[in-house]
């Protein structure tokens, strides 16, 4: 198995499956990288993952913000009516304003994406830097609704019909329809960029082929790959095929290491047996002998040796007979407006583990059951079987689909149903489990495998994990743009939220029946009840703060959302205790947070710790006198800053960007 995560030093991690070993190892590689994530420079001999943007040699030095009031107020006196403009904070790695708040601005008429593209260029005066051309932007056409009624247009930066990588910007309209925000990055484009490739797609593909395979082991030929289609398209969208790692694809992208913007093939590919899916950019700018590696990051979301179960997992209670769907008793109790009272979906589309929102194989084989009076009987003789294996994971992961609509991840927000359909990969191979995202109108693929002595797919808090890196990837950055999540705040972050929603969704239930929480995370698939798939539980001994990210055991994504998986948690809890009802906590937290993910800043080093719990704040105060009374939301906002107060996020909590240096902890102030 290839490691998945490589910290800022350019060395990979690897987590073995026993989970009792966790080291470094230097994977050495035949096609160069540039240089490391960090600034420093990278040896002939590299590590699998690397990323050439320089984050140490900031445009701006100066933490300010490059918009003077001045400027903004002058700016302000040429809008219309009472709409003024203050700007916010600087993106450090490119200089642009972090962010341009709008009040008083009047509700416009209109699409929403239509009048997010007219407003981010109506302010580009404000958001670009003296000598830099006005930025170009192409809209996610998906427009993103939050529980209280307010929309998220996602724009692209793109140039010459380009794009540029990682570069987006975020538009927020209120429930009134004003726009409310204008945040995200964007990078400063010199005039004068040749968009015509001096490489070839071919050539780039067998690079990036190359620089994976050999940190695999395995064997690739030198022969370049075979082109299946081509469009005629600006970005020269390619699609290739390659022994042993199937369909490649690959287009043109503007990528700006930091002192300048250079043009790349983006190179979407997958290792067979679930090795990994990765993303790599290749320089395109130069005709080279060893094509440089300008970035290379794991796609594929893992969690090592882990397991699934039947409504739990086998260790703590049996199998049990189950509607598909359940009963909408089993549901939250929580109904947003517009949706239907039984919102439920069928889950079968004919007779076999396979429906509008997933799709559970084992090989070319489903799960097929017989038809009994109108019904759909699923038979499984063996409780431990491969049926078995098909057949949880499908029935999780349906549930999750019903779950998450209520709280906002619906069609409109990318989810997983139709075209856009969860498949489901079981194996009978070791290898754990891992999430491959996809962009709208493909289909993210969930892969499950043996952990150790059991199998992934009979563990819900690992199918729980993994559906939830769907949602987040899908949310953040909007439909059309996965694979934002990448620096090492960023993917923490990342994994917190999917811890959160795997202990909180099951825990919810098994109250309602009386069992007792649960807080290891993986205890069935690593057969561990002590600290499960982490470095210890999530219960009231965990420790662990912000200060303590990019120390110690603290640089793996894993071990860094712990961290923000342990605030949410005890977000949660208090927020049950002040309602007086533990269940609307959890739903109300559940909101608040898929709410925040929507929030999310984009650009080349965000999100940050810091910055997704300014998005929960935001998300929280939309529901003050609305879903919450007034005097409920002032008490869950003066709790939800202790509790971050008490994980070192205080209102003087800072660090350099989204990666692990710069850390600077306040376990006092209520932010």
């Amino acid at each position: 198995m290839l490691p998945p995560f490589a910290p800022e030093s350019g060395r990979a991690i690897v987590d073995w499956a026993s989970g009792a070993q966790r080291g470094f190892v230097l994977f050495g590689v035949a096609v160069s990288c540039t240089e490391d994530s960090a600034g420093a420079s990278v040896p002939k001999e590299t590590a699998l993952e690397c990323d050439a943007r320089n984050f140490r040699r900031a445009r701006s030095k100066d933490a300010s913000c490059p918009v003077s009031r001045h400027a903004a107020e002058e700016f302000s006196g040429r809008l219309p009516g009472r709409h003024r403009v203050r700007a916010h904070g600087v993106n450090p790695f490119t200089g642009s304003v972090a962010a341009l708040e709008s009040r008083d601005a009047r509700a416009g008429s209109g699409p929403w994406v239509e009048q997010a593209v007219r407003h981010v260029e109506d302010l580009s005066e404000l958001l670009t830097q003296p000598g830099e051309g006005q930025p170009d932007f192409l809209p996610d056409p998906h427009v993103i609704e939050t529980s209280a009624g307010e929309r998220i247009v996602h724009v692209q930066q793109h140039r010459l019909g380009i794009p540029v990588f990682k570069a987006s910007r975020q538009v927020l309209f209120g429930e009134d329809g004003a726009v409310r925000e204008v945040t995200g990055d964007h990078v400063p484009l010199p005039d004068g960029l040749d968009p015509v490739p001096e490489l070839a797609a071919r050539d780039a593909a067998l690079a990036a082929a190359l620089h994976v395979a050999a940190a695999s082991s395995r064997k690739v030929s030198g022969r370049r790959p075979r082109i299946e289609a081509r469009h005629r398209q600006p970005n020269r969208l390619t699609f290739l095929a390659k022994p042993p790692f199937g369909r490649m694809k690959a287009h043109l992208t503007w990528f700006f290491t930091g002192d300048a913007a250079r043009l790349g093939w983006r190179v979407a590919l997958g290792l067979p047996d679930g090795e990994g899916e990765f993303e790599v950019v290749v320089a395109a700018d130069v005709t080279e002998r060893t094509p440089a590696v300008l970035y290379c990051r794991r796609q594929d979301a893992c969690v090592a040796a882990t397991g699934s179960v039947f409504r739990y997992s086998p260790d703590e209670q049996g199998a049990a007979p189950a509607d598909f769907p359940p009963p909408l008793a089993e549901y939250p109790s929580y109904r947003p407006a517009g949706v239907p009272l039984d919102f439920r979906p069928t889950w079968v589309a004919s007779r076999s583990t396979k429906g509008p929102a997933a799709d559970a194989q084992l090989g070319s084989r489903r799960l097929k059951g017989k038809k009994e009076g109108g019904r759909v009987l699923f038979q499984v003789a063996d409780n431990l079987s491969w049926e078995q294996w098909l057949l949880n994971p499908f029935y999780v992961c349906n549930f999750l689909h019903d779950f998450f609509l209520l709280f906002g991840f619906d069609s409109s927000a990318g989810n997983l149903e139709g075209d856009d359909f969860l498949r489901i990969l079981v194996s009978t191979s070791q290898g754990g489990s891992r999430l491959i995202p996809a962009g709208d109108g493909d289909s993210c693929e969930m892969k499950l495998g043996l952990a150790g002595p059991v199998h992934s797919a009979l563990d819900a808090d690992v199918v729980i994990h993994e559906y939830v890196h769907a949602l987040v990837e899908r949310l953040v950055g909007g439909t059309n743009n996965v694979g934002m999540m990448v620096r090492p705040q960023s993917r923490g972050l990342a994994e917190g939220y999917c811890d959160y929603f795997a202990l909180t969704i099951q825990n919810y239930a098994r109250r309602r029946e009386g069992r007792e929480e649960r807080f290891v995370f993986g205890a069935y698939s690593t057969q561990d009840s002590v600290k499960g798939h982490r470095g210890q539980a999530y219960d009231d001994a965990f420790s662990g703060t912000y200060g303590d990210l990019g120390q110690g055991r603290f640089i793996e994504q894993h071990a860094v959302g712990e961290i923000w998986c342990f605030a949410l948690l005890q977000l949660n809890r208090a927020f049950g205790r002040l309602l007086g009802d533990r269940a609307r906590g959890d739903e109300i937290g559940w909101l608040v947070v898929v709410d925040s993910i929507k929030k999310l800043p984009t650009g080349q080093d965000a999100p940050s710790f810091v910055e997704a719990r300014q998005r929960l704040y935001e998300a929280l105060d939309a529901h003050r006198g609305k879903l919450l009374t007034l005097e409920e939301h002032d008490d869950l906002a003066r709790e939800a800053r202790k509790v971050f107060a008490a994980r070192g996020l205080g209102t003087g909590a800072t660090s350099a960007g989204a990666s692990l240096s710069g850390i600077h902890e306040d376990l006092t102030g209520g932010a």
